[in-house]
């Protein structure tokens, strides 16, 4: 189903590139499936389309969260 919605989200930005809604959809749903890096590539493709976009700014934010504070992080911690 996750891959589903992955093609659906890529196909949707495709055909409106300059629509950031897809990108910031398919940013979460690669967060929620703990897929931090494409997330992070997504939601910053999206902030190339549009800067003052919150939602993505708030997704960027939400996965570098979960970044800091890892299981390494909290296993040595300084």
């Amino acid at each position: 189903l996750q891959r589903e919605a992955e093609t659906v989200l890529r196909r949707a930005a495709d055909l409106d590139p300059f629509n950031t809604a897809p990108l910031i959809a398919l940013g979460q749903l690669y967060a929620r499936a703990g897929m931090n890096i494409q997330a992070e590539k997504v939601f910053n493709e999206a902030l190339r389309i549009d800067p003052d976009s919150k939602a993505a700014r708030k997704g960027l934010d939400g996965v570098a969260s979960t970044k800091q504070g890892g299981f390494l992080d909290k296993l040595f911690k300084r």
